[in-house]
């Protein structure tokens, strides 16, 4: 049973897996929404002319693009990347846990792109496409890539600052980690859980985010705030900024923070 769990986790992740999927959300997405009011526009994740549609009121999460189903942080990250590297092509990518739009993008326009989950436990160095790779000990050689990409993954990371150092050491001179965390924008960062020898210790009431690869989701170990940047510069030789993106025409119609870290 194992076996064949295997065998076909490998399968649904592979590349004919992931266009497959890509197709089956394309067609769930227009049943969906049928009579849902859309507002046109241009998404930058799949590159044409798009309608959006407004799907809950969280402003990060909200509008989806009927397209390729991108979210207005994925889309803002794309801005970024655009005006960042203006030949995607001549660049090296790493990608933690991406979303399938994320995946698509990358792998369509990068010189090089590695997307990666984490899977404790599982001996297996890759799943169909995607590396298994802890943030923390990365099998990756020092100097790797030119842009390193983690979409709302540092906040369950257990511990994060090794993960940014890992991060760093993975960069070349002058590569950059964008990265999205959801920010309290009211008092410093703090932790959530604890990891332990039995398990996580919980600080705070237990919070859960979507989770890819789990349908339990993803517990939120770190709550993230005003000194974000701080601890980045702190903590590495990089200098961490945040930058914002609103542009109601890709369908994001409230400011997207956005945090550049950049290797010296």
């Amino acid at each position: 049973m194992i076996g064949l769990r295997a065998a076909v986790d490998a399968l649904w992740m592979s590349g004919p897996g992931l266009r497959a999927q890509d197709t089956l959300k394309w067609w769930r997405r227009r049943l969906r929404f049928a009579s849902t009011t859309k507002r046109a526009g241009h998404c930058p994740i799949c590159e044409q002319a798009t309608n959006f549609v407004v799907v809950s009121d969280n402003h990060r999460e909200s509008p989806i693009c009927l397209g390729c189903g991108s979210v207005p942080r994925q889309r803002a990250l794309a801005k970024i990347v655009r005006a960042r590297f203006v030949e995607l092509t001549k660049v090296r990518v790493h990608e933690s846990s991406p979303s399938l739009c994320t995946y698509l993008f990358f792998a369509r326009h990068t010189r090089e792109y590695r997307a990666s989950y984490y899977w404790p436990g599982l001996k297996r160095r890759n799943v169909g496409v995607f590396a298994n790779v802890d943030l923390g000990a990365q099998p990756f050689a020092a100097a790797s890539f030119d842009l390193v990409v983690t979409q709302d993954v540092l906040e369950h990371v257990p511990e994060p600052m090794l993960a940014v150092r890992e991060i760093e050491r993975t960069l070349c001179p002058g590569g950059v980690h964008i990265f999205t965390v959801p920010r309290m924008d009211h008092c410093d960062t703090s932790p959530r859980a604890r990891l332990t020898a039995t398990g996580f210790e919980h600080l705070q009431p237990p919070e859960y985010h979507r989770d890819p690869i789990s349908r339990a989701g993803t517990l939120v170990v770190t709550d993230w705030g005003l000194d974000l940047e701080a601890l980045v510069a702190a903590g590495t030789s990089c200098t961490c900024v945040a930058e914002w993106v609103c542009d109601p025409q890709m369908g994001i119609d409230a400011p997207i923070e956005l945090f550049v870290a950049q290797r010296r």
